[in-house]
């Protein structure tokens, strides 16, 4: 139990580490591009627009799909890297692995905020989910089935719960 409790620490560090390093990505291509500006003067852009590199290669995308701000990164491949999205609750950042499998959500939602990390497949792997009557934190398995829940709960304290193979209950705290 202690190391997967390490295993879920280190895990939400990386967490943490990455959706850093995206948004700074973000801020510095912002920042890069723009152009110091004359007082009383500015420059309007209307999406979607592209930024390309000096090899005319797509860098940055910035549109307005259904009424919804989105800008995608794309890696030197062409591949999309990042999104950076808006829905109803706030909005969304996904990042990309080198293949194009999303990797890292994490999502505004009513509640509060979720976070989802899958394997290079796409497959499930760590969930962590606040809202304001506590957090959860879901681990899966190698076949994505949930394998360890632990949950702060909206009166007080927090809970464990171990799931086998088959989904049964091994072990919860009370």
């Amino acid at each position: 139990m202690n190391n997967e409790i390490k295993n879920l620490k280190r895990e939400i560090q990386l967490l943490r580490r990455v959706g850093l390093a995206a948004l700074m990505t973000i801020l510095a291509v912002f920042l890069c591009a723009a152009k110091p500006q004359i007082p009383g003067k500015h420059t309007t852009v209307r999406a979607p627009f592209h930024v390309v590199d000096r090899n005319g290669r797509t860098s940055v995308v910035i549109d307005v799909p259904e009424g919804k701000p989105c800008l995608r990164l794309y890696d030197d491949k062409g591949g999309v890297a990042a999104i950076l999205s808006s829905n109803r609750d706030g909005g969304n950042l996904t990042i990309n692995n080198k293949s194009g499998t999303a990797v890292v959500r994490v999502t505004a939602l009513p509640e509060g905020g979720l976070v989802g990390i899958t394997d290079n497949t796409g497959t499930a792997r760590v969930y962590v989910k606040s809202s304001e009557t506590g957090g959860l934190v879901d681990v899966r398995d190698n076949n994505g089935s949930v394998g360890v829940v632990l949950g702060g709960g909206d009166h007080g304290g927090g809970r464990v719960f171990v799931f086998g193979s088959a989904g049964e209950r091994l072990f919860s705290t009370p």
